[in-house]
């Protein structure tokens, strides 16, 4: 079989329905091998910002994993701005691009570059697939990192020979994942005490509770708490019902104002970050003085990334 099968075979075993993309010559080998794969849209777009974006918000409407197919360097420059949004948004992706044949490298043909150094600061993972037999693991790591928590795009360079080149590997069959972490007991009879001791508290809420299914369960909390719940300032999914009586808003861009928002609260439970999305620089902890401060993640990376916690 030829690398470009391996590569559709991937994405059928991934669940993938969308490609969405603004293809060129380098990218004939996915064309060509569309029609033998009637299950998979391919959608194209008059600009490669808005291949990227779409893909994007498919994958916070649906929580499936997209691919975006771009055109070597300039395609993938002109589709780097919202990799960068998507990087932001969380939105599990994979963005491809075609290459030239890595026989040409030395020459510098024509739309040639690095593809997998121009995507690597607004990516997770960025990499280019050298031989045929490299396909299979580079996808089925692709799809993963994609995935990871905290969720966001990869980048797969495919150069055109590679995609034509025969292997013998063929596409990994996807198996669930089964990676939720249980709490720490520990832990969570810690941050009871704390919940139960406070008389003042308050809830900050970001995407990852829409993400994970958990709304209602932050309604109870809130209401059990007797909580106000604000809400993060830059987010793109209601993680708490904007007519409810505890809801308090939309936080400001600045730590100032931000502490200033939360008042005299004594404790502060952060829950599905990241926090805090800053525009403007002002001194200070976003904290009001003396509050206790817990936070819950479902990527232990982000606990205390920002801001010490108490």
């Amino acid at each position: 079989m030829r690398g470009r099968q391996v590569f559709m075979d991937s994405l059928v075993a991934h669940g993938v329905d969308r490609i969405f993309g603004n293809p060129g010559t380098t990218e004939s080998p996915l064309l060509d091998s569309l029609q033998s794969y009637p299950q998979i849209e391919y959608v194209v777009a008059l600009h490669e910002g808005i291949a990227v974006g779409a893909a994007s918000f498919y994958a916070q409407a649906n929580g499936k994993t997209p691919v975006v197919n771009l055109h070597v360097a300039p395609g993938l420059g002109n589709g780097i701005g919202m990799m960068y949004s998507a990087l932001k948004a969380n939105s599990p992706m994979v963005v491809t691009a075609g290459q030239q044949d890595t026989r040409l490298r030395l020459r510098e043909p024509i739309l040639g570059h690095d593809l997998a150094a121009m995507a690597a600061p607004v990516v997770k993972w960025s990499v280019q697939v050298e031989r045929a037999d490299e396909m299979a693991a580079i996808m089925q790591r692709a799809f993963k990192i994609a995935n990871e928590a905290p969720a966001g795009p990869v980048f797969v360079a495919l150069p055109i020979n590679v995609m034509e080149q025969e292997t013998e590997n063929g596409a990994a069959a996807s198996v669930e994942m089964y990676t939720a972490p249980r709490p720490d007991p520990d832990g969570v009879a810690a941050i009871t005490k704390q919940i139960l001791a406070a008389t003042k508290p308050i809830i900050v809420v970001s995407d990852d509770v829409a993400r994970s299914g958990a709304t209602d369960d932050l309604v109870a909390l809130s209401e059990a708490m007797g909580a106000g719940v604000w809400f993060e300032a830059i987010r793109h999914h209601a993680a708490f019902p904007n007519r409810h009586p505890n809801a308090k808003g939309i936080l400001p861009v600045d730590a100032a104002a931000i502490r200033n928002s939360l008042g005299d609260a004594d404790l502060v439970l952060l829950i599905g970050g990241p926090f805090f999305e800053e525009v403007w620089f002002t001194p200070g902890a976003p904290f009001p003085d003396g509050a206790a401060v817990v936070q819950i993640e479902e990527s232990a990376a982000r606990l205390a990334y920002n801001h010490p916690l108490t």
